[in-house]
């Protein structure tokens, strides 16, 4: 415990840098170039991605430990961050086509005042690349935590109490930029939808969704493809399928190939991964995910899309060799 006390810093500073490395300038959403060209804006942002990543996934992965989830729990609970992130603080979810993030999933599946692709592309992202990939990441680098508090009562208090603020900031700042908000309906709507969330993901059972098999019948490498591919499925939803001529697809039915999609990729990765020992198949996965964020970088990179973006690759890449190697000589056995 007290080799875990002087390590906790480290460990929620490496977190502060993942997240939200990976969501934002890993995929170039948040200009990376804006810490030459903007420095104030930049770092005024950063700030407040801080508070609301790192303290919304640390409060997340203590949710997890305090009452013994798993990682079905876990993606349901990021999906509620999701929510609250792009619904309540940032209100993508109600944004015109010309504010959007996403522009394209803006006119593509809007329906009474709410860009209902926004809420489920990027609240499935939110899941699985703002949350939980950074805490796969974590458990990989530092598995002495495995199960460990990293927050006391004050610690978790203090960031609840920063990741409301951090919301609350952001929903006034954005109204006061765009000019309007969310309905009282859709605010409560929201908000409602997180709760139920967190409710499901608070009954579910711990062992829910859990690997089960004895040994993997596929290669180490196999899963490497595997995480690879989950990005790009986000980007035919999101971007592909809405610009196909005439609409070929309707919303809905994107909708259900997007989500269908990734269940499959979820319920293949458990069936494939043993109890124990499965470490290095697990590290391959997560690694997996963050080559497919990096394929879209080197794209921004490429066309100047985003010129610096090639500054948070050096670090992902550097940071996944020092993981690759890390877990490659310790070998011993784990459970996702």
């Amino acid at each position: 415990m007290a080799e875990l006390a002087q390590n906790r810093r480290l460990i929620i500073l490496v977190l502060a840098i993942v997240t939200p490395g990976i969501p934002e300038y890993l995929t170039g959403s948040s200009n990376f170039s804006e810490i030459v060209f903007s420095t104030p804006s930049f770092f005024v942002a950063l700030f407040l991605d801080i508070g609301m990543y790192t303290a919304g996934a640390l409060l997340i992965r203590e949710f997890s430990v305090r009452f013994r989830k798993g990682w079905i729990s876990i993606l349901l609970l990021g999906c509620a961050y999701g929510i609250m992130e792009e619904g309540i603080a940032v209100h993508s979810f109600f944004l015109s086509s010309t504010h959007s993030v996403a522009s394209t999933m803006a006119v593509y599946g809007r329906f009474a005042g709410t860009d209902w692709s926004l809420v489920l592309g990027i609240d499935l992202f939110h899941s699985i690349f703002s949350i939980a990939l950074p805490l796969l990441l974590l458990k990989l680098a530092y598995p002495e935590i495995s199960g460990k508090s990293l927050l006391g009562k004050r610690g978790l208090l203090l960031t609840l109490i920063v990741y409301m603020g951090d919301v609350a900031l952001v929903n006034f700042s954005q109204i006061s930029v765009t000019g309007s908000a969310p309905t009282p309906g859709e605010y409560v709507l929201f908000i409602a939808a997180a709760i139920v969330l967190v409710m499901i993901a608070y009954i579910l059972p711990s062992g829910f969704g859990m690997p089960k098999g004895i040994g993997s019948d596929w290669p180490a490498g196999r899963f490497y493809t595997l995480g690879i591919i989950v990005f790009p499925l986000y980007i035919v939803y999101a971007f592909l399928i809405p610009n196909l001529p005439g609409s070929l697809i309707p919303p809905f039915a994107d909708a259900i190939l997007y989500a269908g999609s990734y269940l499959l990729l979820l319920a293949v990765l458990i069936r494939h991964l043993p109890v124990h020992g499965n470490e290095l198949l697990i590290k391959n996965f997560a690694l997996g995910l963050v080559i497919g964020l990096l394929l879209l970088s080197a794209f921004e990179q490429i066309f100047l899309v985003s010129p610096l973006i090639i500054v948070p690759m050096i670090i992902a890449i550097y940071m996944m060799i020092r993981l690759n190697r890390s877990v490659k000589e310790r070998r011993k056995p784990d459970i996702i």
